[in-house]
């Protein structure tokens, strides 16, 4: 979320903070509201409040501003109800079964207010997957765990970026509007250096610089040709392996500009 409000900072000249959340909230809804889209995006919110505790005036209108204003009491002492509340809302506002994150374990004695935040994006990816190539294979989470998954994998010529720390390869939904952006480690298990010295500045770099590279997206190692900004590598030439498994990020953007979605995968 940080990296977003970054980038439109960047795209509206600094304006003031709560300018920049006005404008970020407007963009996502009218997102999630278009029509005739090949992709499916939805947004959600809700505040939950510890019964007792009063909040600020200041912290109420910012609300109304940017949500839709409503708070939604809890205790202690009714975890189990709060869970059921949670998964029926989960259920009405996507209108499909979801595995959710949050769980009622994680509600401390000490908890005052939780903001849970719903994102869901459906779409069709423009080079697609072959099923029959998934296979299991290992995902490394860390040096001493490991976990047994099913992986993809496809060559063909993708936007793709590295330097001295990061592979980037960038993968496009049908409508070319969208694409899903991987960032991978250059050393293994580095992610956590990766995250630390990552800017707004590096992220669009990665996104703007790729090019159109042959690359395998696999599992059995990482291994690219010595590859820079203005290389154009050729169909004929080896191709670069992205091998995503260990732990990445990956950014859902639109237009280059607007971030969707942004997470991890794995620790």
């Amino acid at each position: 979320m940080e990296i977003m409000t970054i980038e439109a900072e960047q795209h509206i000249h600094y304006v003031e903070g709560t300018e920049i959340q006005t404008y970020y909230s407007k963009e996502m809804k009218d997102i999630a509201n278009a029509e005739n889209k090949p992709y499916r995006f939805k947004i959600a919110n809700r505040l939950y409040v510890r019964q007792g505790i009063e909040l600020k005036k200041n912290f109420m209108e910012m609300l109304g501003k940017y949500d839709n204003g409503r708070i939604y009491n809890f205790n202690h002492e009714s975890k189990n109800l709060l869970n059921k509340q949670i998964q029926k809302w989960i259920l009405d506002e996507l209108n499909e079964e979801v595995v959710p994150y949050m769980q009622t374990m994680l509600i401390k004695e000490y908890t005052k207010m939780m903001m849970l935040n719903l994102a869901l994006f459906n779409g069709n990816w423009k080079k697609p997957f072959c099923k029959r190539a998934t296979r299991e294979a290992v995902f490394d989470i860390s040096s001493e765990e490991k976990k047994s998954v099913f992986m993809m994998t496809r060559t063909d010529e993708f936007p793709y970026y590295q330097d001295s720390s990061v592979h980037v390869v960038k993968l496009p939904f049908v409508g070319d509007e969208v694409e899903m952006v991987l960032i991978l480690p250059k050393k293994r298990h580095e992610l956590a250096n990766v995250l630390k010295n990552l800017t707004s500045k590096d992220l669009l770099r990665y996104i703007k610089m790729t090019k159109p590279t042959k690359v395998k997206i696999d599992e059995n190692g990482v291994e690219a040709p010595n590859l820079t900004a203005a290389d154009v590598a050729e169909l004929s030439q080896p191709a670069a392996v992205f091998s995503a498994n260990q732990p990445f990020l990956f950014f859902i953007v639109k237009n280059l500009q607007t971030f969707l979605l942004v997470g991890q995968n794995g620790k």
